[in-house]
């Protein structure tokens, strides 16, 4: 069976996330779960300012 070109589970934005976040967790080890939980929240908070300020680059651009 062949895989749908689209996934309704997946937001083109989602690739902005879990991409980098890939990147920094690699090869990474961990020694609780609240480590991991605690370096994912600080990631994502890091990506979405990112994100942030380049919407609002393109916004202000316009």
């Amino acid at each position: 069976m062949a895989h749908a070109p689209y996934s309704p589970d997946l937001a083109p934005n989602d690739y902005h996330v879990f991409g980098p976040l890939k990147k920094f967790l690699a090869g990474q080890r961990f020694i609780s779960e609240d480590n991991v939980k605690t370096t994912v929240q600080l990631v994502t908070c890091s990506i979405d300012q990112i994100l942030q300020q380049c919407h609002l680059q393109t916004s202000g651009a316009m």
